[in-house]
């Protein structure tokens, strides 16, 4: 026999709760099971202690212990509650503890007790409450997708991650020890393990609660996001009516952008923004957490044979659709379940949308026997294209019927050409969402370098001295060949050296440039950047072309990301009226200049 507890313990708050006879029943349907949520909020979970006659007043003691002599068998009043917090990538996630990476524990003693406002009574039970979002969120960070790919190797890895460098000394195709999972979600598993006191007065584990296993798994798992919710703006749900981030079986669903360029509606003239995007571009990104596959429309739910990003071209804002087709690189990263999307998803996906990808990705159409992909080679973003839409799309199994599950998003053809010498800056940033966010500034570009210089200074040759081919030794003098002084010395009477001198440069590029006049509304969105731990511009050089002849199907661009940081930025009124305005981005390059050491 093992130490066990007096009474039972259960969950008071979890962050996603279905039981209808908890005592969060009565909040609302959308708050009990919000699948997605912020690792920047509080994340709260709670242990409620019950056992006879205890209030919140109640102290624990060693008299209530039943395993009389014996210091480690038997029944104690619960002390702590030690919450151990696991987390995955896999999804759906595993029920084996050992799939799952263990983030730390946080050992909680009771809450203060509350009292009734009137009579000043305690409440039953005492209660262990905790924040674990500390926890969590330092496993989150970002996913990039390598420019002009259309999506992410898997979604259980991601693609580029942020975090600490790993160690790069194990090669293997597929490495564990080289690679970091997925950095953009996490779900995870709370494991609650009560802690007794003995009939000692000492605590101990309750290692034989729960038939041995020493603690209380969470009912429901958490799936846990990089995002950020500021007071008096932003839903902290993102499932429900007006907030439906978290996509499950019908439609509207929003993606993990507040980009203005979205909208439900099939009106094009309704669209608050028309986001740019150049024809040359090859990488703009869409992301998006969908919990279920299946699709309901009415009672009826349909199996879903496959899912594409729909993809519709317009020859101007006013006129009408001119070619349709689809891609779909992200289908590959779904579940399936035999030949169709497999109800239970629970993962995030990402779609690359900009034009020169769409231009050269596989594209497809849905026949009209069977709903499958048949491949489309039609004409797609061309010259005469002046904006396109793009949507996420399921087909039904066996028919040729496609449903909109997603609001569209709307691009613009930009046809200014990039000017030279230093052209257009495109910036890619985590965006408040989670997701990957990109935008091009295109005015008054500058760039120049900040720098200082440690200098010391050491000792001046002698200028009186001057070495020549004669030697003296005595009163006798004898002529040096000037071939003997093949060292080139030329002792005394040189310059070249000593007096004050440069030990370290320390240099850091450090540029600027304008967007275009931008609405109120965009400007909000725009703001992100500004914020954002996580800034990078496009960069196309020597080295990054290395990359593209190297691996071209890892890294099938000759672009790059290089890491910034925003050190400033300026909003300047363009015209009061309209409500125009420019930011001015001042930025530093992560990587310091490499400079040589004296």
């Amino acid at each position: 026999m093992s130490a066990n507890i007096n009474g039972t313990i259960d969950w008071g708050i979890q962050l996603q709760n279905e039981d209808a006879s908890s005592n969060l029943a009565a909040l609302s349907y959308i708050g009990r099971r919000n699948f997605l949520v912020s690792a920047n909020s509080p994340l709260r979970f709670q242990i409620i202690w019950t056992s006879t006659g205890v209030t919140e007043d109640t102290e624990p003691s060693k008299a209530n212990w039943t395993g009389g002599a014996s210091l480690t068998s038997g029944n104690g009043d619960v002390v702590n509650i030690v919450f151990k917090v696991y987390a995955t990538t896999t999804s759906p996630a595993s029920s084996t503890l050992s799939d799952y990476e263990y983030l730390g524990a946080i050992k909680k003693s009771r809450d203060i007790p509350n009292r009734r406002y009137n009579t000043q009574t305690p409440p039953l039970d005492h209660r262990f409450t905790v924040d674990l979002a500390p926890l969590v969120r330092d496993k989150l960070s970002y996913s990039l997708v390598p420019i002009n790919k259309g999506t992410w190797q898997s979604h259980e890895w991601g693609g580029m991650n942020g975090g600490l460098a790993m160690q790069d000394n194990v090669t293997m195709p597929v490495s564990f020890y080289n690679v970091t999972p997925n950095g953009c979600i996490r779900t995870i598993k709370v494991l609650a393990c009560p802690e007794v006191i003995n009939g000692e007065g000492t605590v101990i584990e309750a290692d034989g609660y729960n038939g041995g296993k020493g603690y209380k798994a969470l009912s429901k798992l958490t799936r846990i996001i990089n995002s950020v919710a500021q007071y008096g703006e932003d839903s902290l749900i993102n499932r429900g009516t007006d907030a439906k981030f978290a996509w499950e079986r019908f439609n509207n669903y929003r993606f993990l952008s507040r980009c203005k360029n979205e909208i439900q509606s099939n009106t094009v003239s309704d669209v608050p923004y028309m986001k740019p995007a150049r024809l040359d571009e090859q990488a703009e990104w869409l992301y998006w957490y969908m919990y279920t596959g299946e699709y309901t429309s009415g009672v009826t739910r349909y199996a879903i044979q496959g899912m594409g990003m729909k993809v519709e071209t317009f020859d101007s804002i006013s006129g009408s659709v001119q070619d349709t087709f689809y891609i779909k690189d992200f289908e590959d990263t779904a579940r399936f379940n035999g030949a169709n999307i497999h109800d239970d998803q629970e993962r995030m996906f990402v779609q690359n949308v900009s034009p020169s990808f769409i231009n050269n990705a596989d594209a497809f159409q849905v026949t009209s026997s069977s709903g499958a992909w048949a491949t489309y080679s039609g004409d797609r973003i061309t010259s005469d294209v002046a904006l396109y839409r793009v949507s996420v799309n399921k087909v039904y199994s066996g028919a040729d019927t496609v449903v909109r599950v997603s609001r569209y998003r709307y691009y613009i053809i930009d046809k200014e050409d990039e000017k030279l010498p230093y052209g257009f800056v495109r910036f890619h940033w985590l965006n408040t969402m989670g997701g990957i966010d990109s935008y091009t500034a295109k005015r008054n570009i500058t760039e120049g370098y900040s720098i200082s210089k440690d200098i010391i200074e050491r000792k001046s040759v002698d200028r009186m001295w001057k070495q020549d081919d004669a030697q003296t030794t005595g009163v006798s003098s004898s002529a040096i060949p000037n071939s003997t002084y093949v060292n080139d010395t030329m002792r005394g009477g040189n310059q070249y050296k000593g007096g004050r001198e440069v030990l370290n440069i320390n240099a850091e590029k450090r540029n600027s440039v304008y967007t275009e006049p931008l609405s109120n509304q965009v400007s909000k969105w725009l703001k992100e950047i500004t914020m954002s731990p996580n800034v990078w511009i496009e960069v196309d050089s020597d080295a990054t072309a290395e990359n593209n002849n190297v691996n071209p199907y890892l890294r099938p661009s000759t672009k790059g990301y290089m890491p910034v940081i925003i050190t400033n930025s300026d909003i300047e009124t363009v015209n009061e009226e309209q409500g125009l305005v420019r930011f001015n981005l001042e930025y530093i390059f992560s990587h310091k200049v490499q400079t040589q050491r004296n």
